[in-house]
């Protein structure tokens, strides 16, 4: 009797423990559906493992390949004191810049051609300190006195001259490049002299004589409008990317922030070191799927000597912005093409 009294009694104890296991939690095997409620930390927990990582910021390709090129085109120039003369009516209105009396302002361009530094000592404004004392063994100093008619204030600006021919039976001739500063120009029109001192081969000047009358014959460089800034981004290599759009300027990094930018398309050119000179963006080209453009970097001491803007950023708008200039762009061009960019230095 005692017996069954006990296997009864612990008959009684295992199905309590069955029953109390029963009321746990279901194990990873078990089929019951998951729990709709869960804490506020849990929540945020689960939310933020399943969210995605943010996009990165989207920048416009850099497919750049810069060459470097010297070109050896003007005489070399000597500075000087000596400033843009304006007159009217013949008399002289800003700036005696012909004092020493070598030259008369009689509207004509004149020549003079000085073979020794005791001639030159004449023109008291004039940079003695870049003279050499062997400069006239091959060489002489031709003082030009530039007269043309102009604007009393005038955005263009001699660059630079070659192509000397004194010793012609139809009169001395020379060349002169001249280029738009950006400014404006105001609409009169007088009698303007620039005074100019370039060195030129003695070679050329054989045979001739000292002084005379010269035709200076000034050819205006096409130029494509530019904007230049100063932004805080460096880069180790020039980078250069093309804007055809809001969109793709949005793309531009180096863009944020800056105002007065060109109308689109235009090529946004970051130097690797900030240009300290005149310099002007003339040829541009889109051949073969790849972009080409050329600025042109006048290497003239004189100029670095009185530069004010060193940017580091030169946008180049890519429309013609007067009657005369062409450009020549496709309807597209895609923004991940190569931009193949030329900085040819002039001197």
């Amino acid at each position: 009797m005692k017996r069954i009294l006990a296997l009864i009694l612990a008959l009684t104890l295992c199905l309590g423990c069955l029953l109390s296991c029963n009321d746990e939690t279901p194990s990873e095997s078990s089929s019951a559906p998951p729990s709709d409620s869960s804490s506020p930390s849990e929540e945020s927990s689960s939310s933020s493992s399943s969210e995605p990582d943010p996009e990165p910021s989207v920048q416009l390709p850099n497919k750049t390949t810069v060459q470097v090129k010297q070109t050896n085109r003007y005489y070399r120039q000597i500075s000087s004191g000596y400033s843009r003369t304006v007159a009217y009516a013949g008399k002289n209105k800003a700036g005696n810049a012909f004092s020493d009396g070598i030259f008369e302002m009689n509207q004509t361009s004149q020549y003079k051609i000085l073979s020794s530094h005791s001639e030159l000592e004449t023109f008291s404004l004039l940079n003695y300190d870049k003279i050499e004392s062997d400069l006239f063994e091959e060489n002489r100093v031709v003082a030009i006195l530039r007269y043309h008619l102009g604007p009393s204030a005038d955005a263009k600006r001699e660059l630079g001259f070659y192509n000397a021919a004194f010793g012609v039976e139809d009169g001395a001739k020379i060349e002169l490049d001249i280029y738009s500063t950006g400014g404006d120009s105001t609409e009169d029109i007088v009698d303007v002299y620039t005074l100019n001192f370039i060195v030129v081969p003695k070679a050329i000047l054989e045979g001739v004589q000292a002084t005379g009358a010269v035709t200076v014959n000034a050819a205006r460089l096409e130029q494509y409008d530019a904007s230049v800034y100063k932004i805080d981004t460096t880069v180790e290599s020039v980078e250069a990317y093309y804007v055809a759009d809001s969109e793709a300027k949005e793309k531009t990094q180096i863009l944020d922030g800056l105002r007065y930018l060109p109308s689109y398309p235009y090529i946004a050119i970051h130097l690797e070191e900030p240009i300290e000179t005149d310099f002007v963006i003339n040829s541009f080209k889109y051949e073969n799927g790849e972009m080409y453009i050329t600025v042109q970097i006048f290497d003239k001491e004189e100029t670095k000597e009185q530069y004010e803007f060193p940017s580091n950023l030169v946008v180049v708008s890519l429309q013609p912005h007067r009657s005369g200039l062409e450009i020549s762009v496709p309807d597209y061009m895609p923004t991940n093409a190569w931009i193949n960019v030329t900085f040819e230095y002039i001197s």
